[in-house]
């Protein structure tokens, strides 16, 4: 969740790009000073450093030194650190203020954050280590937590990599990038940022680097567990939870406090928070529901809690594999039986509590992620740094998982009310999309109470619904979509896409920007198609309106700008280029499918999402059929040589579309066995459930439904294979997956990843279902109707988790109309290769050789005199 974390920033109803404002009441001390002649600062507010620059050249890659701080320390350490680089001339930057240097060392921001409070540039190892003698000196015995990539150097609060001093990005064999650096040889390399120091090769060690790593592994025994780590059960900035076994073969939990890292909103750093959370263990010694304490072992950087490993499912599994919801034609009396051991579990989590507070003390972030329910239905509760023995602790004193935030009480009374929200969510899995309005909780506790809400609870849950407490947080939402027809909520949201761009074109390239930007994805790529503008426009049907125009002008201005190596479908070029060129803007389209192409080369993963697949449908779809034939013989020759993960997306479901795609398009049968093969791949990995459902198994107990990763798109692919050739095997799996479009407990309600995929599944058939089939479809689009808001008279949709709002294809309100779109028109093109490119191309006036027919717009001219605007 850490890297979710990111992109929710409070009070927002949509997922933005993190924002570092400079308060000016928290400025550091340099920060206000101004520089000497010939220095000078620069910022930009998508990022949180402030940089300074001399009259110097700051090379592109080397040795640089991580200053770690605490915030009382900060400013002073801060002072001393620029008069050292001032004087040797040398490049360095920092975070401006105490504020920002608190966000980047929180629990759940980036595990690299942490002790990067000021990183220095040396010119070469001579300047490195003259500067690393200076800092050592100065700022030795102060307190700071050096960064997880770094090696240590000293006993300051100091680290040390090798890396790149100036962005720049490598195209990776499965689609991505990653940030890069030169290698000796003058190649691009990844420039590798994950935990744990790495020497490169062929690079000369800087005297204090050397002189560290010869200390570090000279002290390597020093640090002592009598316990053998067996695998990471949780990590964060904090640290990490493990599963481990003692010396006499018991199994225990092993968690990890590091000292000045891991910042609650409290101020507490995750050793002080676990030391807290010890004192909770043995005060509640007894009670049931509370795990043992077995041991406590403390070193200079880090303390560890050793407690009884507890078998059991977090609340969050234990739904997914008992709700009615998630098993087909399962009845009534499953739907009492389920609700009555819900009432148990509950009564058995309150007696925990009650207890609890016998004894003084609260538990306080209650939810259902830090619930473990046993094979035997008891629950333990774990997680307890947040539990406190103060009788005046506020209920909402920190942060808790969207949806069980209650506010003005004391935490006792806080507990139980969580605990009747548990309840709720145990049979309604929907609490970060009630988090948003009372009005939202109270449609739930409504449909709660027809699955086993008790009466009392419900009342109770009732009682504390204020009108103004969602507005209080999030702005006013409204539930918009259930009194309107599909076709109104079609128009409304397709107005709500609109208008987002017109407001986006004010200043395209901070997409993001709180109050003005697009409503897109989590951390996507601004322009690409899967979580970008380009999914959206995509999307959008051809018309007259000039807010398309402009839409298509953002798209085209971000990827062009961009400096990341993304040729795929979904995260990158190939898709940009298929939106623009879907509504005519031919030239703009060329040049980046150029580009995609040009990049294409390095590309080995077979994926539809970045990989070969993608690239491939993007061509045939543009009228390149022989270099869509050519990424199609790639595609699928690497579903065998890189075996890649299962589904649509990434795996051989993807190479199977390709495939069909150019069957159809040349009438080569090979091309159709080819497809039959790969999908062969996927077919073996599918759970066929006694209930008459599908899954796709993922591996690590993962088994999905979903049409990007799990068992609906592998079915899709299939359909399009049976339309050209029968298959006992294929029949088997399209009738399974039909069933397997449940209802019922969509933790997302997306098209790639949720709700939308199984109305789209079913929808696009054309009318063939049966009557089992026809029901569910009615059922889901009832319930996906209920996700629709009105946020200032606008109409918004739920993203990924429905954590917060975004129009993006893959998760937003893009692909939920699009899957809606299907009910009137089952054989719209609602993903890119969903259906015969001949169709698509009769249906937008295309001819066979991809020349786009002339067409007229809203904005000046014809569109392709427009796209040579762009293309100047």
């Amino acid at each position: 969740m850490s890297e979710w974390g990111l992109y929710l920033r409070p009070g927002s109803p949509f997922f933005e790009e993190p924002r570092f404002t400079v308060l000016e009441s928290e400025r550091f001390t340099l920060d206000r000073t101004e520089l000497p002649s010939g220095w000078h600062r620069t910022r930009a507010s998508d990022r949180p450093w402030t940089s300074v620059r001399g009259p110097g050249t700051l090379v592109d890659q080397g040795w640089k030194i991580h200053v770690a701080s605490v915030p009382a320390e900060a400013d002073r350490v801060l002072s001393m650190v620029a008069e050292v680089c001032l004087e040797h001339g040398t490049p360095f930057k920092y975070l401006p203020t105490t504020g920002i240097l608190r966000s980047m060392s929180r629990k759940y921001a980036p595990r690299s954050s942490s002790g990067k409070f000021i990183t220095v540039y040396p010119a070469d190892t001579t300047d490195f280590d003259r500067i690393a003698d200076r800092l050592e000196t100065l700022l030795a015995g102060w307190s700071g937590a050096v960064a997880l990539t770094d090696v240590p150097l000293g006993t300051a609060p100091l680290g040390a990599r090798y890396g790149a001093f100036r962005e720049q990005w490598l195209g990776l064999p499965d689609g991505l990038d990653t940030l890069a650096l030169r290698a000796p040889d003058g190649a691009l390399v990844a420039d590798r940022r994950g935990p744990g120091f790495e020497a490169p090769e062929g690079v000369p060690l800087p005297r204090s680097v050397q002189a560290a790593l010869e200390r570090r592994a000279a002290a390597a025994g020093n640090r002592y567990l009598p316990y053998r780590i067996t695998r990471a059960l949780h990590l964060s900035n904090g640290g990490g939870v493990y599963e481990a076994f003692a010396e006499d073969g018991r199994r225990v939990a092993l968690k990890e406090g590091r000292r000045h890292r891991g910042y609650g909103l409290d101020g507490r750093d995750a050793a002080q928070s676990l030391a807290d959370e010890a004192r909770a263990l043995r005060a509640l010694e007894g009670v049931p529901g509370v795990p043992e304490l077995i041991g406590w072992h403390s070193f200079e950087d880090r303390d560890f809690l050793v407690q009884e490993f507890i078998e059991g499912a977090r609340g969050i599994e234990f739904v997914a594999r008992h709700h009615p919801g998630v098993h087909a034609d399962t009845g009534p009396e499953a739907t009492v039986g389920y609700a009555e051991r819900v009432e148990r579990i509950v009564a058995g989590i309150r007696e925990t509590l009650e207890q609890m507070h016998l004894r003084g003390w609260s538990f306080g972030d209650l939810h259902p992620g830090n619930l473990l329910i046993g094979p035997d239905d008891r629950v333990s509760l774990v997680d307890f740094e947040t539990a406190s023995d103060d009788p005046s602790a506020a209920g909402d004193r920190f942060t808790v998982a969207p949806g069980f935030r209650v506010d003005g009480t004391d935490a006792r009374t806080a507990d139980l009310r969580r605990l009747d929200l548990i309840h709720l969510w145990a049979l309604r899995p929907e609490s970060t999309f009630w988090e948003f309005s009372d009005a939202i909780l109270d449609q739930s506790i409504t449909l709660a109470r027809e699955e086993g809400l008790p009466v009392w609870t419900a009342d109770t849950l009732r009682e504390t619904l204020r009108p103004d407490r969602g507005s209080a947080h999030w702005g006013d939402i409204a539930l918009a979509g259930e009194h309107l027809t599909v076709h109104h909520l079609i128009e409304r949201g397709e107005e709500s896409l609109l208008a987002a761009a017109e407001r986006a074109a004010v200043a395209p390239e901070d997409i993001s920007a709180p109050g003005r930007g697009y409503p897109l994805a989590a951390g996507a790529v601004p322009w690409n198609l899967g979580g970008g503008m380009a999914g959206v426009l995509w999307s959008l049907d051809p018309g007259s309106d000039p807010r398309i125009g402009r839409l298509a002008e953002g798209v085209h201005r971000l990827s062009r700008a961009s400096r990341r190596v993304l040729p795929g479908l979904f995260t990158g070029d190939a898709g940009a280029a298929l939106a623009l060129d879907r509504h005519g803007f031919r030239y703009a389209a060329q040049s980046l499918m150029a580009r995609s192409l040009d990049r294409a080369g390095d590309v080995r993963h077979p994926g539809l999402r970045a990989g070969l697949s993608g690239i491939g449908i993007a061509a045939l779809r543009m009228g390149l059929p022989d270099t869509a034939a050519d990424l199609g013989e790639r595609a699928l020759a690497a579903v065998f040589t890189e075996d890649p993960g299962p589904g649509l997306l990434d795996g051989p479901s993807g190479a199977a579309l390709l495939a069909v795609g150019l069957y159809e398009e040349t009438g080569d049968t090979a091309w159709l066995d080819g497809a039959r093969e790969v999908l062969e791949r996927d077919l073996a990995q599918l759970v066929f459930r006694d209930d008459g459902t599908v899954l796709l198994d993922r591996g690590r107990r993962r088994l999905l439904p979903d049409l990007g990763q799990g068992s609906l798109g592998v079915a899709q692919v299939a359909a399009r294979i049976q339309g050209h050739r029968d298959d006992e095997d294929l029949t088997r799996l399209r009738a399974a997956a039909g069933r397997t479009c449940l209802d019922g407990t969509w933790a997302t309600q997306g098209l790639l990843d949720g709700r939308s995929g199984a109305i789209a599944y079913l929808a696009s058939t054309c009318g063939d279902l049966t009557g089992r089939e026809q029901e569910l479809l009615e059922r889901n689009v009832r319930a996906l109707r209920r996700y629709f808001v009105s946020i200032q008279g606008q109409t918004y949709f739920p993203g990924h988790l429905c954590m917060r709002f975004s129009h993006d294809l893959s998760s937003g309100m893009a692909g939920a109309l699009q899957s809606l779109r299907l009910l009137a028109r089952p054989e719209r093109e609602w993903l890119p290769g969903s259906v015969d490119r001949r169709a698509v191309t009769a249906a937008r006036g295309t001819s066979g050789n991809g020349q786009t027919v002339p067409m007229t717009t809203g904005i000046s001219g014809r569109r392709e005199d427009q796209t040579k605007e762009y293309a100047a």
